[in-house]
């Protein structure tokens, strides 16, 4: 088994009988990243304050 971290994650396997498969999967976002408050919403909540 070889497993390769990049922007992707790869493992090629080599079954008992010869056969290889190759798995792949996207990287989930970090924590950080997923909890990150989107710019247009800060700007958005701003304008309402000054409104408000």
């Amino acid at each position: 088994m070889t497993l390769v971290k990049a922007d992707a994650i790869t493992d090629h396997v080599r079954l008992p009988g010869g056969a290889t498969r190759t798995l792949s999967l996207e990287r989930s976002l970090h924590i950080a990243q997923i909890r990150t408050i989107k710019p247009e919403i800060v700007s958005e909540v701003d304008e309402l304050l000054d409104a408000h």
